[in-house]
């Protein structure tokens, strides 16, 4: 087994490109989707391919036409991206009724 990187945060959906040179991995705690590129001249490399965005990412995948497709079963919530720094607690509201 081995890694491709390391020091991600959640890693939930990965999806490869077409000419597989590179991976799309969902940053599901962190709300972006980072590049790793696989093959060719910035094997081993990543970079950030969309951050900030609007909901929790889980799930990523090719349609085989040029458009990757990512789920978003929940927006944001003030009060997760507040717990950032505070993992536990976040994980603890996170399983908390929404009715609370």
């Amino acid at each position: 087994m081995w890694t491709i990187k390391d020091e991600m945060y959640f890693a939930n959906g990965v999806a490869v490109s077409p000419d597989q040179t590179y991976l799309l991995v969902n940053e599901t705690g962190a709300y972006k989707i980072t590049k790793i590129w696989i093959a060719g001249e910035k094997k081993g490399q990543s970079e950030i391919f969309m951050e900030n965005l609007p909901g929790v990412p889980d799930g990523i995948s090719y349609n085989g036409d040029g458009i990757f497709w990512v789920a978003f079963p929940s927006r944001r919530a003030d009060i997760l991206d507040n717990l950032g720094p505070k993992p536990f607690l976040r994980k603890v509201v996170m399983r908390l009724p929404q009715f609370l």
